[in-house]
């Protein structure tokens, strides 16, 4: 599976990126952030042959399995259509303002968007079964 992750660079997105290339499913992780600061913390790594940094790019996304957005709140709209653009599934750990009329949208696309899947917010409404 090849995952992008937006945001790869942040604190999220480094223990997103650090699950990922330890993850022998995984064959390509794209990690697309802004800035390209920091990734030499990943030379060491196990699996570090299978990470491609790139700045912030949506058509990155083409090809892709999935992708998991890490990003600040701002630019949770933008990565959802841009996952939509690209038919490429994402998981948000962001809360979903307003992205109900990206519903039918991906829908006939055929994506899945998923917000709200961090551990908190998101693991707290799988527990209390919201």
């Amino acid at each position: 599976m090849k995952i992008v992750v937006l945001g790869g660079l942040g604190y999220q997105g480094k223990a997103a990126v650090i699950d990922l290339l330890r993850s022998p499913e995984v064959t390509a992780v794209v990690c697309a952030d802004a800035r390209l600061d920091g990734l030499e913390s990943f030379a060491a790594l196990e699996g570090c042959a299978k990470l491609r940094p790139v700045p912030v790019d949506a058509a990155d996304a083409q090809g892709a399995d999935a992708a998991i957005d890490l990003l600040p709140i701002r630019f949770m709209p933008a990565a959802f259509e841009a996952a939509i653009a690209a038919r490429v599934p994402l998981v948000s750990t962001n809360y979903a303002h307003g992205l109900g009329h990206l519903d039918a949208p991906a829908r006939r696309q055929g994506v899945t968007l998923m917000p709200e899947c961090g551990l908190d917010p998101g693991i707290d409404l799988v527990i209390i079964g919201n």
